[in-house]
């Protein structure tokens, strides 16, 4: 089966998801290891799926423009997710790229797990 939804995540989040996610949903694990470009192959990951859950926690903020740039050319559903509350208006131009804005979950990896869920159930029966 091919994946629907992909989950970009900071690698502990990712290792997190492992097992968790539904079927039709992977995760692209962000680089951080400080070689290489850390979203390297993420246009490609995104151009072969129907939705992204974005897992905010853990991931250095000079990523978010490359991000927000990645998700503005995607053409399917996106989600930002974040564990702590944001008090307010989310104040990243990324969340303006989305279709959904989930923070204050407390849990993000089990955040990312229910959204991919939802997202993977709803596109293969074929709703929008």
């Amino acid at each position: 089966m091919s994946a629907r939804v992909l989950v970009v995540a900071a690698p502990a989040v990712a290792e997190r998801l492992v097992g968790v996610l539904p079927e039709g949903a992977v995760c692209f694990a962000v680089a951080l290891d400080g070689e290489g470009d850390p979203l390297a192959g993420l246009g490609d990951a995104l151009a072969g799926v129907e939705a992204a859950v974005v897992c905010l926690d853990g991931l250095p903020g000079r990523l978010l423009p490359r991000l927000e740039d990645a998700l503005a050319r995607f053409g399917g559903r996106s989600a930002v997710l974040r564990g702590r509350p944001w008090n307010g208006v989310a104040p990243l131009p990324l969340a303006r790229a989305c279709t959904a804005v989930v923070a204050g979950f407390g849990d993000v990896a089990a955040a990312a797990a229910v959204v991919a869920r939802w997202w993977a159930e709803s596109t293969s029966a074929g709703e929008p």
